[in-house]
């Protein structure tokens, strides 16, 4: 193991003690042989009139031995022996600086840059946006950006576990938001009894009764005989054992709803999500992050893995189209993709869906979509305005127009009945 050399602030020697002491100054610490003060006495005179005997030394630590440099910045022993001359003692601070890791260098030696896949690699976060992965500038303003995004996404999941703390912590709430999901209002929820937020009282008879009560008709009992019931447990002297009994059951059928409930809204969750992977070809997981299954006759398969759909083929280069300024790019496939099944809006539109919805705002593009579903994509029976108006401009002009003959015929006379011959 090679020498380690550190060097100290130089310290004053007043002669009294010949230890060295070391300070928390964060002054540049000075080079090897390189005297931070005068060594000995200099000879100058003192204006004062007591003499300054002390001198300033300097000290190296070698493997946590102190050694003081002499002036000619060896390194002596408190006998005054050189154990290190100025030169090996250059030589040793070399090769401390070498072996000290410098991050921002590899192993080389050479420059390294920092990525912000190495942050992710490191940090384990990748920040995901609308299921794309957001990219950032190795910039002050890059870092900045991801900073904030993070934050944002660590409020919003901290925002979702909040409201699950929330429900948990107060589960008549929780059960109106059952009621409301089930009913589609809260109409009635009211009369609705929450059997968990009830403390139980055996010394209250009516709710002791009343508990017998629930319990009979929650088991299929119809409301009269229901009371009878608990009138006769009542006589019997058995309310409270019974009542006790009732509560027991009703909180545990409560539980098993709310549980039952739940269970049915995950899988609802799931099975969108098996359905939307198998017409897409990807999900989007709860971070936000898209998952690419790639099943085959997904969307996904037909546009980016196989780039054909029908009896058409999309260019391995991608499309070219116009954006709303009139400038023109390319969409990859992936793009095209994206295009027409990421979800781009909080209800989940694409944005292939938006420009459809603004399309079809247009009545006559509704109604003749419309037809064509109708008929099948079949428009021989639709006639073009165009062609009825020509053929009515044709029948109009028939109509209006007389004949025409160069023949003339004349009226027989009434007074003058001879005939009346043509003379040659």
């Amino acid at each position: 193991m090679p020498n380690e050399v550190k060097i100290k602030t130089p310290v004053t020697d007043t002669g009294v003690d010949d230890k060295t002491t070391d300070t928390t100054s964060k002054q540049e610490e000075p080079k090897v042989g390189e005297p931070t003060g005068p060594v000995g006495n200099t000879g100058e005179a003192d204006d004062t009139s007591d003499k300054d005997t002390s001198e300033t030394k300097e000290v190296v630590v070698i493997d946590s031995n102190e050694y003081t440099l002499n002036e000619s910045g060896d390194a002596v022993d408190k006998d005054g022996n050189v154990f290190k001359t100025k030169s090996e003692l250059e030589e040793l601070s070399e090769e401390d600086d070498k072996s000290e890791p410098d991050d921002s260098k590899s192993p080389s030696g050479e420059e390294r840059d920092v990525s912000i896949s190495d942050i992710e690699k490191m940090s384990g976060i990748e920040v995901y946006k609308e299921g794309k992965k957001v990219e950032y500038d190795v910039s002050l303003e890059g870092l900045a950006k991801r900073e904030q995004d993070i934050k944002t996404l660590g409020l919003k999941e901290g925002e979702q576990s909040a409201i699950k703390q929330f429900f948990n912590s107060n589960p008549d709430l929780y059960k109106a938001y059952l009621y409301k999901s089930k009913k589609g209002s809260l109409d009635g929820f009211s009369n609705e009894p929450f059997y968990q937020s009830v403390e139980l009282d055996t010394e209250n008879e009516e709710q002791l009764f009343n508990f017998i009560v629930d319990a009979e008709v929650k088991k299929g009992s119809d409301p009269e005989r229901a009371k009878s019931i608990a009138k006769f447990f009542k006589a019997e002297n058995k309310l409270e054992d019974e009542g006790k009994a009732a509560y027991e059951y009703l909180t545990n059928q409560e539980k098993t709803e709310i549980d039952s409930f739940a269970k049915q809204e995950e899988n609802q969750k799931k099975e969108q999500i098996k359905k939307e992977t198998e017409f897409f070809g990807t999900y989007f997981d709860e971070s936000g992050k898209e998952v690419i299954v790639n099943n085959e006759g997904s969307v996904y398969n037909k546009i980016v893995e196989k780039g054909s759909f029908g009896n058409f083929v999309i260019p391995e280069g991608g499309l070219k189209v116009k954006k709303g300024d009139g400038t023109e790019q390319t969409l990859s496939r992936k793009e095209i993709y994206d295009y027409t099944s990421k979800p781009v809006t909080k209800e989940g539109y694409t944005q292939a869906q938006i420009d459809e919805m603004k399309r079809m705002g247009n009545t006559d593009a509704l109604l003749y979509q419309y037809i064509l579903n109708l008929t099948g994509n079949d428009v021989s029976q639709l006639i073009e305005r165009k062609i009825l108006e020509e053929k009515g401009k044709m029948i109009k002009k028939r109509l209006v127009t007389k004949p025409t003959t160069s023949k003339s015929h004349s009226k027989p006379d009434k007074d003058n009945k001879k005939l009346k011959l043509p003379v040659g």
